[in-house]
């Protein structure tokens, strides 16, 4: 019981943080153990503020990396990795992940773009989300050609061309080629 108290404080807080904890949390969290289905509101009501919350710094991340605007672009990687952990939320924090590899590219930092681009796709691995894995791939595939890496590069875009169709496109030499039925 007392994990379970641990979780809805957290969601009590994090609720009250988003603003939007009028009439939730009225008395000390130990009155509200009682009443089960409020907490199962509550708690889903802070997890969707939290996941909410981690799709807008990952969106103000992209936004901010396609500006150039490395610094505030770093902050909003490092709060969207921590947040998505925490929720547990792989994907996400896959995402966070591979704008952390763009980012430390644009940086310079091409030893650190690759580690990153490595979390992301291994986080997205066991996933089923082959859109997210493909894009991933794509984006790999981008900074390494920007590097002048075009068999790398070529391996990950052939990647992702074969995630994004499930399997059903295959690359034969230059030409790409629908494979199964017409």
């Amino acid at each position: 019981m007392a994990g379970f108290i641990g979780v809805i404080a957290r969601a009590l807080r994090t609720a009250q943080t988003c603003g939007v904890s009028d009439g939730i949390a009225a008395g000390p969290v130990s009155g509200l153990v009682g009443r089960a289905a409020e907490l199962q509101r509550t708690s889903e009501l802070a997890a969707e503020l939290s996941s909410g919350q981690g799709h807008v710094l990952l969106s103000l991340a992209e936004l901010h990396l396609a500006k150039g605007e490395h610094e505030q672009a770093a902050d909003r990687i490092e709060a969207a990795k921590k947040l998505t952990s925490e929720l547990g939320e792989q994907a996400s924090l896959a995402l966070a992940h591979q704008f952390g590899g763009q980012l430390a590219e644009a940086a310079g930092d091409r030893d650190l773009a690759d580690r990153e681009f490595g979390v992301a796709l291994d986080l997205l691995r066991p996933l089923d989300q082959p859109a997210r894995v493909a894009s991933c791939h794509a984006a790999y595939a981008e900074i390494l050609e920007g590097r002048g890496d075009t068999r790398l590069a070529l391996q990950h875009m052939k990647q992702a061309l074969h995630t994004s169709r499930g399997g059903v496109q295959e690359w034969e030499g230059e030409s790409l080629r629908t494979a199964g039925p017409a």
